[in-house]
């Protein structure tokens, strides 16, 4: 491609231009609905009817922002009617006038008290909602999250998957990334998870699951979204929850943490405090088949963490049309890992091994990450038109310091000069500055938006190596390193929307430069890459009728190297295993397509494609002669996945509510490396179930219980054998639901082991290993705070007039 840009401004223009041949299209109309406050009413039904029989041609609900949106070839010359339990029901008439714009501002008056007594709400939101590009889980709807927290809610949230150590995944993506109310949170691991379980169930709104992320979002990675959305607080007043959980699996752990929000006028406060200490036991296996020789190995690690963290957030109306505020988020964890192996060699006949190799470890890790966001808004018009704007400092800092020892017994009898000891430490820096606006601009029939963001990334990494020799430590330069790497980002991202009668179509592109410098001072080594890629989108979703609709999606994604895999230094794990970087490794490309059928929003049934070009990965390859793996990075990768999924959401009575997920699919990883195979592939399938039991008419006695079943699967060039888990639980809502006691079993059973194997240099290499998911989690939370009772007089406000006027 010689002119990258050239081509962003033709697609552009080719879509604005093929979207006005459309304009003479199926009419529609917008708006937002307020009251005599000018603040917006969420849940208004508003109904198309026919003037002259009185049909009902269309509905529609307004969004928590107050806006709707109604399309029909039958809008001229017909009725609008707005309807809401506190509101008085109003009819608009829509002449040529009326649709002139395509966009109103609809007020309604407050009804009188007599009237309310005499309506009952019957309506709800639907569980799950199918938007054009993203899936949405009404929290607020499910009773299996009663008196949990977003963790909670997130396992039952539709192709979500939460395992029994607390990863967040997304069917058919490699990673994720969690956002709250569309900001990014940069916590990882225990710290994520502490901080999910920090939010309150209750005060979620719903739970938006990306699976193919829109241009606005960035282009990096094979990821999904999770945009986790909380209720607007209306009442005034300090709430908060207060929670610990005792974990036991092989050894105990505690954490727990306080949480709270302050609503005071103009201001929303919130914060909070987590603190955690676990301490965790796991094994592992790995067997090498050498021509001539059989290296069996067998280790087991102790993990001691401990760990703070705290957030804080303001936000600031400054007016009805403008709001500022910013988040602040800090971690401190620390890790004590202790572990040892023992690797008996052999040949392949003899049960008595030759000899035997003790490797003992001890490493010490600390660590302080702190991210803080500024974000401001501006809403032009009732509309929609807006701009917003956010700005993100994040830094981390790692100290680490690894000791180990190998021993080397041959006959039985130890041998001195088979001993070694060495000591690694490796402090690490890295900063990430980004800052991204967009504007939202609907006109007429479009809802149109485009913005930019800039992003620069840096990493300063060391490793000092030093080697035990007559009880003193002496530097080995020859596995001492620096490392520095810079990457700034700089994107453009345009997206419209328009619906032509039951089909709605939203395209998208997304263009970004990269530049890219690591510098090795080791190996007085520089390395520089630019490039400038576009990423188009696309989305098409056809409603047949209220209760079916088909989707189909399509996106083009990057994935860069982590900057670890980009670093030359070889670093030795033992004396018989090291890795290293590769300043050379180029970027992976995906394309996606994901067609999709639902049906009432109970059942899903999903298809993906996705195809990856130049894949990279590490490739752990054994030298027959020295024994040595070498673990090192390579480009060598073209992936294809395809596969089916289904999804099905039920409610069979008051006391039952179940979601099962099954997933089909096929993965073939073709090499171009001759040290592995040229190509392995073969299916794959995933079911699970999980159902949530009412035990009472008051819902204070909940119960679960949820299986899934991984089946034999390919993941790159390894062939993983099939692994499940059977978890119980048990929730009592206590004190008017103010205290929420829980008792969890997860892989009761201890089946969720891990099993895989691979062929590298025509070495057959088999691994295994329990990361100690078995556990029983006793957990207590309470919610405290009260509203703020008002102390204003009718009178008292001298400037209540020109409130009303903001």
């Amino acid at each position: 491609m010689k002119n990258p840009l050239s081509v962003l401004l033709f697609c552009f223009g080719k879509f604005l231009f093929l979207s006005s041949l459309q304009s003479l299209g199926q009419d529609r109309i917008s708006g937002q609905v307020i009251n005599k406050s000018n603040k917006s009413i969420q849940d208004v039904s508003v109904i198309l009817f026919s003037k002259t029989d009185g049909h009902v041609l269309k509905t529609s609900i307004t969004n928590a922002d107050g806006y709707f949106e109604i399309s029909s070839d039958h809008l001229l010359n017909n009725d609008l009617k707005f309807t809401h339990l506190n509101y008085d029901e109003r009819i608009i008439h829509l002449d040529t006038e009326a649709l002139k714009n395509g966009i109103i501002t609809v007020l309604l008056d407050e009804a009188s008290r007599r009237n309310l007594k005499e309506v009952q709400v019957t309506t709800r939101k639907q569980l799950i909602e199918r938007k054009i590009d993203r899936t949405i889980f009404n929290v607020e709807n499910s009773i299996a999250v009663i008196g949990g927290d977003a963790m909670d809610a997130l396992s039952k949230a539709p192709g979500v998957r939460v395992g029994s150590n607390n990863s967040i995944s997304i069917i058919g993506k490699n990673t994720i990334k969690v956002l709250i109310n569309d900001k990014l949170i940069r916590l990882s691991g225990d710290d994520l998870v502490n901080y999910l379980k920090s939010i309150p169930a209750a005060d979620l709104s719903r739970i938006e699951v990306i699976t193919n992320p829109p241009s606005k979002y960035d282009a990096e990675g094979n990821s999904g979204l999770i945009n986790i959305v909380t209720r607007k607080v209306k009442r005034e007043g300090f709430y908060g929850n207060v929670r610990m959980n005792f974990i036991k699996t092989v050894y105990q752990s505690e954490n727990g943490g306080v949480s709270f929000s302050y609503v005071k006028d103009r201001m929303t406060l919130t914060g909070g405090i987590n603190g955690n200490h676990n301490r965790t036991y796991s094994t592992n296996t790995k067997r090498t088949f050498y021509p001539e020789q059989l290296w069996d190995e067998s280790a087991n690690k102790i993990r001691k963490n401990r760990s703070i963290s705290g957030s804080i957030g303001l936000d600031y109306k400054i007016n009805s049309k403008q709001l500022i505020g910013f988040q602040y988020n800090a971690s401190f964890p620390g890790n004590d890992d202790k572990a040892s192996s023992l690797t008996t060699v052999g040949s392949h006949e003899k049960l008595k091994p030759d000899s035997l190799i003790t490797t003992n470890s001890l490493t010490s890790s600390r660590i302080q990450n702190h991210s803080f966001n500024i974000h401001h808004e501006i809403e032009i018009d009732t509309a929609g038109k807006g701009v917003f704007t956010d700005a993100d400092y994040f830094y981390y800092t790692k100290g680490s310091n690894g000791i180990y020892s190998s021993y080397t017994q041959n006959d039985a009898m130890s041998d001195p000069a088979h001993m070694s000891g060495a000591l690694n430490q490796t402090p690490q820096k890295i900063k990430l500055m980004s800052a991204q606006t967009e504007f939202r601009y609907p006109v007429r029939n479009y809802k149109l938006s485009w913005g930019a963001k800039i992003s620069m990334i840096r990493n300063n990494s060391n490793s000092n190596f030093y080697i035990e020799n007559a009880d003193t430590l002496l530097l080995d330069t020859s596995r001492t390193f620096k490392f520095r790497y810079k990457e700034n980002t700089e994107a453009l991202f345009f997206s419209g929307n328009r619906s032509f009668g039951k089909l709605e179509v939203q395209l998208g592109l997304r263009a970004e430069y990269t530049q890219i410098n690591g510098v090795s001072e080791t190996y007085n080594q520089e390395n520089e890459a630019f490039y400038l890629k576009i990423f188009p989108t696309a989305y098409f979703l056809y409603r047949f009728d209220d209760e079916q609709s088909l989707s189909l999606t399509y996106g083009r994604r990057i994935s860069r190297p982590e900057y670890s895999r980009l670093n030359p230094f070889r670093y030795y794990s033992s004396p018989y295993s090291y890795s290293e970087g590769n300043p050379y490794l180029l970027p992976s490309y995906s394309n996606n397509f994901e067609i999709s059928h639902n049906y009432k929003d109970l059942v899903t049934s999903q298809g993906f494609v996705s195809i990856l070009y130049n894949g990279f990965d590490q490739i752990g390859i054994p030298d027959k002669n020295t024994n040595i793996i070498g673990i090192v990075q390579r480009n060598f990768l073209k992936v294809t996945s395809c596969g089916i999924n289904e999804t099905i959401n039920t409610t069979y009575s008051s006391w039952l509510e179940s979601y099962h997920e099954i997933s089909v699919y096929y993965n073939s990883a073709v090499s171009s490396n001759i040290n592995t195979p040229k190509k392995v592939d073969g299916w794959g399938a995933y079911l699970s179930t999980s159902n949530t039991i009412t035990f009472n008419k008051k819902k204070t006695i909940l119960g679960s219980a949820d299986f899934w079943f991984q089946f034999p699967e390919i993941s790159g060039v390894d062939k993983v054998e099939s692994y499940y888990s059977l978890d119980l639980g048990l929730k009592l809502l206590l004190l008017h639901k103010k205290l929420t006691v829980i008792i969890n079993g997860t892989d009761l059973l201890k089946t969720n082991k891990v099993y895989f194997g691979s062929i590298t240099n025509s070495i057959v290499q088999n691994y295994g290993g329990y990361s100690g998911a078995r556990s029983v989690r006793l957990s207590f939370s309470y919610k405290f705070g009260a509203a703020i009772k008002s102390q204003r007089k009718k009178n008292s406000v001298s400037n209540d007039s020109e409130k009303k006027r903001i």
